[in-house]
């Protein structure tokens, strides 16, 4: 009876280790979008077609000719082979099983189902935002590795049989972050030397061997010299990842801060995984790039802890009651957080305007754009800029992402001669450097990209075929069209290009929102509302549209729908985590909730609003007049 009864026991504990699982799983299926897999799977391919490293860069005519080393080679390698056998589906599975493998040690590391468990949940929704087809998501595996096998009083054959081949894959794998798993065997020896100073030598003489370990790669020592350039990379403020904290009130910050508390408190108790948080949380307050390695060190140590001080016993009920309270924050993160995590908008069309047109020369390209320009159109196409911010030096960053300023600009063609210009067709109007000046054409757009042409004899026949003369589409706001409506033949001229536009691509739907604009203000409306109806429906994941439509109703005194499609908008924004969008959207609707006399509730959209674009003029407007008793400004 009572083996039945430890049998059930231990099915009902494998729950909690088979929701994590799963829970794991579709974060990574999920995962973030960056751009820098895409010239990851670019050498990758390289490297298979040569058989050989590149030794310089080969992607961009900024770096051409500079010595450029790939200590990711083997990720990249891993990374193309896995794409060429299930293309995207790979890359999901890539991003879902390294993280899973690692919450799963993890939790086995924390000693207590419940508490491990519950953790472990919350843990993998923190870090999530790391789940990417990079070489980083290597090291969420190699952590957990490392920490599981430095579990132990001294180093015994397999840590001496494992964690030299870790050290050596982790090194070709991820190049310089390698150094995090000497560094962790280190602190093991450091936790030891009060205590147990045999123990202490023991794993310093690990340390010893796992460092030459770490130089058996295709580029040796130099390995060392990337953990330094990147760990000290100078440009850190115009590279997120690369920033540090500013303050311990955000999330990532309480996160840090709880891995320290927790650190303190089981100090005397867990020695070398108090000293393992710590270390890493001081590493993630110095670059936020690093946060996720304080976060899974702090898990078995808090587990524990908890553990020490409430024991929980796994039967049927706390089973379920884990299951559930891994459940739950997993749903709320699917409503708050998990969707902004997507695909974006990608410039297939972009790129093959240019290659149907034979459009040839120096390209400019937005920095964001520039991974996935290197595996889509290299070698046919040098990128300017791309995310390997070390390869070009922060000066270069900080001036490539300043590239809108007129000044700017002017510098930047003037020393690389720039032929064509890709730029992201993102919220904030950068491309009006571009349209100001006669030097460019505006010849393809769409929700992805736009593409300029300089005005050269080599582009006078294509600019004179596809020009948009009046278009503006980089703009938010449409204001500007309504000056061309008042005149025929500039109206007809617009409505033509619009056509242009949605026929020219499938992924125009800021297009279709302009055209429907026209549509309305030529005594079209109902025209105009069927399109954005259609629009939405194709594609209800863009608050472009719902903005667009709730403003027709708003327009035709219907205030009621105008209100629900301004909040479905809203609800949209959210979802894609489209910051600039949502303020417009809720400024439109503080302005109806005004109209239809909820003033207190206006107030605090138009709060909020300004709260997400401190800089959007009419919600700071229409809260003025609002604060001063007068009605608000309509949009």
């Amino acid at each position: 009876m009572r083996l039945m009864e430890d049998g059930k026991t231990r099915l009902w504990t494998a729950l909690i280790p088979a929701v994590l699982l799963a829970q794991t799983l579709w974060l990574g299926a999920g995962g973030a979008s960056a751009p820098d897999p895409w010239w990851h799977l670019k050498t990758g391919e390289l490297i298979r077609q040569t058989w050989s490293l590149p030794r310089s860069d080969p992607f961009s005519y900024v770096l051409a000719g500079r010595p450029w080393t790939s200590f990711e080679w083997l990720f990249q390698v891993a990374l193309h082979l896995v794409y060429g056998a299930a293309g995207g589906a790979g890359l999901a599975a890539l991003r879902a099983a390294a993280p899973a493998a690692a919450f799963l040690l993890l939790y086995r590391l924390g000693r207590a189902p419940f508490w491990a468990g519950l953790l472990a949940s919350l843990a993998a929704l923190a870090t999530s935002g790391w789940f990417v087809a990079r070489p980083q998501i290597s090291d969420f595996l190699l952590l957990a590795a490392f920490l599981t096998v430095l579990d132990s009083p001294r180093p015994g054959r397999k840590a001496w049989l494992l964690l030299p081949g870790l050290q050596l894959l982790w090194a070709n794998l991820h190049g310089g972050a390698a150094l995090l798993g000497a560094g962790l065997v280190l602190l093991k020896a450091a936790s030891c030397f009060r205590r147990d100073r045999r123990a202490a030598g023991g794993w310093l003489a690990l340390a010893g061997a796992c460092l030459p370990a770490m130089a058996v790669n295709p580029h040796g020592a130099g390995v060392f010299a990337h953990s330094a350039a990147a760990l000290f990379f100078p440009g850190q403020e115009f590279a997120g990842g690369w920033r540090g904290m500013t303050s311990p009130l955000s999330w990532q910050g309480a996160c840090l801060a709880a891995a320290a508390a927790v650190a303190v408190w089981a100090w005397e108790s867990e020695p070398h995984l108090a000293l393992t948080a710590l270390a890493l949380a001081a590493l993630g307050w110095f670059e936020a790039r690093h946060l996720h390695f304080a976060v899974m060190a702090a898990l078995p140590l808090a587990a524990r802890l908890l553990e020490s001080l409430r024991p929980v016993r796994t039967g049927r009920g706390r089973a379920l009651a884990a299951a559930a309270l891994m459940i739950l924050p997993s749903a709320l993160f699917l409503l708050l957080a998990a969707p902004r995590q997507g695909r974006a908008d990608l410039p297939d069309r972009a790129v093959r305007y240019l290659d149907d047109n034979g459009v040839t020369g120096r390209m400019f390209n937005t920095y964001g754009l520039g991974g996935y320009l290197i595996w889509r159109a290299w070698p046919r196409r040098q990128v300017f800029v791309d995310d390997r911010d070390a390869a070009y030096g922060a000066e270069f960053i900080a001036e490539a992402a300043r590239w809108s300023r007129p000044e700017v600009w002017e510098r930047l063609d003037a020393r690389w001669g720039f032929d064509y210009a890709l730029v992201g067709n993102s919220p904030g109007y950068a491309a009006g450097v571009l349209d100001a000046s006669p030097r460019w054409a505006l010849v393809f757009w769409d929700d992805a990209a736009l593409v300029y042409l300089k005005r050269t004899p080599a582009h006078f026949a294509l600019i004179r075929r596809d020009a948009y003369r009046r278009l503006q589409p980089n703009q938010l706001t449409f204001a500007y069209l309504a000056r061309d409506l008042k005149d025929p033949r500039k109206s007809a001229e617009m409505r033509a290009e619009l056509d242009r536009a949605v026929a020219g691509s499938e992924l125009n739907v800021n297009a279709t929102q302009m055209r429907a604009f026209v549509l309305a203000e030529v005594g079209r409306p109902d025209d105009a509302v069927r399109d954005l109806q259609d629009v939405i429906r194709r594609f209800p994941r863009k608050p472009g549209p719902y903005m667009s439509l709730g403003w027709f109703h708003e327009r035709s005194r219907r205030l009621l729908a105008a209100r629900q499609v301004y909040e479905e908008g809203i609800r949209v924004a959210k979802w894609s985590g489209d910051r600039t969008s949502r303020a417009y959207l809720e400024n439109n609707l503080g302005s109806v909730e005004l109209r239809l006399g909820n003033r207190e509730r206006a107030r605090k959209l138009f709060a909020h609003c300004l709260k997400l674009e401190p800089r959007h003029p009419q919600a700071r407007r229409n809260l003025e007049l609002l604060e001063k008793g007068a009605g608000a400004i309509v949009p």
